[in-house]
């Protein structure tokens, strides 16, 4: 057993001594030329951030600045030395802040690590340049040591700063929309009260000079715009401001009564801007919108019938077109009342309507309505509307009447004499559970 041990000693010792050897004689005249690959910690490497101006006049960075760098080198047989110098153009260099100018590699470590920031992390020093502007930050390295390359490593990224521009804008109750409704009676209208609309005028974001605002309004006559107020009369942004103080918009009715028909008004206010602040766009970036619905209440229900009217040829007249009544029209026209026959409908199917065709046009003044009740109590409709056209293609309202008196007739009046050959009634609500129209009698 001695004799054994004695003879595996050797051979693991001759073992030892030729790995010793191995190393002893590296070969270093193949060994590359050392050029780093570099990384960024915890980023996507996104080489590209975007600076926009924010409501209070400073930046805002799409992504952060500060960045942390790894130059990665080849293991290398001997130590190395790897200095730092920042990369910064239209960056001051005191406002840069490197980790470390300088990092030492012992033979066999790979990393060089180096963090890049802007001092207190603030790029608000680039707020002040108004025009659009190009930034570079970065970072380039040096390295010293065994077969390196003569080139820098370097890295950077390029921040594109957006142009001051302030754009200026009106601000108003729903989202800047607003309708009115207006209704013309025998010449007049009856909402007496003005059209009244109140909005602030907005910068979004301050002006370095005052700005001088004017409201200018579109949609309505020319021989009009004299009824119209702003208040106050001067509007003046001060620089460094966004919002004016509350702003009223006020109209007359005048230019409703231009004439006796009904119309829509499409109103837009817009902005006149004045200031030699040459960041301020000239022009508004949205407007106001005022809709104006004028309706015609052009008649009216009268308890006894005037004696100057004169009752149209029943003979001419014939109802057509009957949507949800049951029943033959004809019977609108046989000058026969209280009977069993009428237009019949339930109050479930409403509205209800037909149109009355005279063959000819007439100059209305009148129509009467009777309706059949088969009870004590009257069956008359709480909501009629009367519309008249000329040719069955151009609808005119001449009245929306509502909450009529429970009556077996209707005498209605226009307040103003209308030209048509067709009149159409609708019935949308009713004092029972149906109605029975009987009779139809128009008057000029």
């Amino acid at each position: 057993m001695r004799i054994k041990k004695l003879f595996y000693i050797p051979v693991i010792c001759i073992g030892i001594l030729s790995s010793c050897l191995d190393d002893e004689n590296l070969d270093l005249k193949n060994f590359p030329i050392n050029q780093p690959e570099i990384l960024v910690q915890g980023s996507n490497d996104d080489k590209n951030v975007v600076a926009t101006y924010l409501s209070d006049g400073t930046l805002k960075l799409d992504a952060p600045l500060t960045r942390t760098y790894v130059f990665r080198f080849k293991a290398s047989p001997e130590d190395m030395t790897v200095n730092f110098e920042p990369i910064c153009s239209n960056i001051p260099a005191e406002k840069v802040v490197l980790s470390t100018s300088e990092v030492l590699l012992t033979a066999g470590e790979t990393d060089a690590v180096v963090t890049v920031s802007l001092k207190d992390d603030d790029f608000n020093f680039a707020a002040s340049t108004l025009e659009k502007e190009i930034y570079i930050l970065g970072v380039k390295a040096n390295a010293k040591g065994f077969n390196m390359g003569e080139e820098s490593a370097e890295s950077k990224i390029t921040i594109e700063k957006e142009a001051y521009c302030v754009a200026v804008s009106l601000h108003g109750e729903n989202q800047n929309s607003v309708s009115f409704d207006r209704t013309f009676v025998d010449g007049s209208i009856e909402e007496q009260e003005p059209i009244v609309y109140n909005f602030k005028v907005m910068l979004d974001k301050p002006a370095n000079k005052d700005i001088a605002i004017q409201i200018l309004t579109e949609g309505i006559a020319e021989k009009y715009l004299g009824n119209v107020t702003v208040t106050p009369n001067k509007i003046v942004i001060p620089a460094g401001q966004t919002s004016s103080e509350e702003v009223t918009w006020t109209i007359t009715n005048d230019f409703l009564l231009e004439d006796a028909m009904p119309a829509t008004f499409l109103i837009n206010l817009k902005l006149g801007i004045e200031t030699e602040d040459t960041t301020v766009k000239k022009e508004g970036e949205n407007s106001i919108s005022i809709t104006v619905m004028k309706k015609m209440l052009n008649m009216g229900a009268v308890d006894v019938l005037p004696q100057e009217w004169n009752m149209i040829n029943k003979k001419d007249c014939s109802a057509i077109e009957l949507s949800k009544f049951s029943g033959d029209g004809s019977i609108l026209f046989d000058s026969l009342t209280g009977g069993n026959a009428s237009l019949y409908c339930s109050s479930w199917n409403l509205p209800a309507s037909f149109v009355v065709d005279m063959k000819n046009l007439h100059i209305l003044k009148g129509i009467k309505i009777d309706y059949n009740s088969y009870s004590s109590t009257p069956a008359g409709p709480k909501n009629i509307r009367v519309c008249t056209s000329k040719d069955k293609i151009q609808w005119v309202e001449q009245a929306d009447l509502k909450e009529l008196p429970n009556r077996n007739e209707n005498l209605l009046e226009f307040y103003t004499g209308v030209e048509t050959r067709y009149v159409k009634l609708e019935f949308f609500a009713l004092h029972s559970y149906s109605i029975n129209v009987a009779e139809v009698s128009l008057y000029e």
